[in-house]
């Protein structure tokens, strides 16, 4: 089994940069699930795991829900455009 605890402090740092970067607007105005959906990707994109890795998917939907619970507590939910 994985160390998953080197993993998430690895991940909610991306996850953390990518919000702090982004058009903080625009990302209020996705829905949640779009905004964890869209984290997801990125986070393959930027090579976080395989295609077929069964564990690290898991992972970082944890880890996504964590840090926008924290980044919609610091920024207020989601708003529409």
């Amino acid at each position: 089994m994985p160390n998953h605890t080197r993993l998430e402090e690895h991940l909610c740092e991306e996850v953390t940069m990518i919000l702090a970067e982004g058009d903080r607007d625009f990302l209020r105005s996705l829905s949640h699930a779009t905004l964890c959906e869209t984290l997801e990707h990125e986070l393959r994109f930027l090579g976080w795991y395989a295609y077929d890795d069964g564990d690290t998917p898991m992972v970082i939907r944890r880890v996504v829900e964590h840090c926008l619970h924290q980044w919609y507590a610091q920024n207020g939910k989601r708003k529409a455009l």
